[in-house]
């Protein structure tokens, strides 16, 4: 497998979040885009599905993933999707160790224990039935934080890394709420 670092995705600011949407048949947004091809990298990835399924292979396992789908891929893990059916995704892309999150607050959310650092280590034991799944509604308002902080990742107006900061905490603690229920 190849490893994506995150230079490459982070962009020329090097500020630790980007966003991303990946529609099936797309071409390759830059010649590091690793979507279809077996990799890890050094940065956590999380991934919402929009529209669409597949299957997402996760260290070995294929996992069909479909529209409402949400789950971490954490730096190290092996995965790349495959057999994308009309797949509209969108990816953010953070590194932890850089940012400086709120943890102990976070950790007081017990969907967030469970989605961010739990799930993804459990994964294969649970056969990928513990990912979070948001219903139509609910995925409509993540897809608008999603698409919030695609705007300020494509614009990178002045003072874009404290909104995209923000945004990330507040998808955070939306997601983990929808898993805690």
């Amino acid at each position: 497998p190849i490893q994506a670092q995150g230079v490459h995705y982070f962009g020329e600011n090097g500020y630790p979040i980007a966003v991303r949407t990946i529609h099936e048949g797309m071409m390759p947004q830059h010649e590091h885009d690793l979507t279809e091809v077996l990799h890890y990298h050094d940065f956590a990835e999380l991934v919402v599905v929009v529209k669409g399924r597949g299957l997402q292979r996760i260290e070995g396992t294929d996992y069909p993933v479909a529209a409402g789908d949400v789950f971490l891929l954490q730096g190290r893990q092996k995965h790349a999707f495959s057999k994308r059916e009309g797949m509209v995704i969108f990816n953010v892309m953070y590194d932890a160790d850089r940012l400086r999150l709120p943890e102990d607050e976070l950790r007081r959310i017990p969907g967030y224990n469970a989605l961010f650092l739990l799930e993804p280590s459990y994964r294969h034991r649970h056969n990928f039935s513990s990912r979070l799944h948001l219903e139509r509604t609910r995925l409509a308002h993540a897809e608008s934080i999603l698409r919030a902080m695609l705007d300020e990742t494509t614009k990178c107006s002045i003072g874009f890394e404290a909104s995209l900061f923000g945004y990330l905490l507040e998808l955070m603690i939306f997601l983990s709420r929808e898993y805690s229920r």
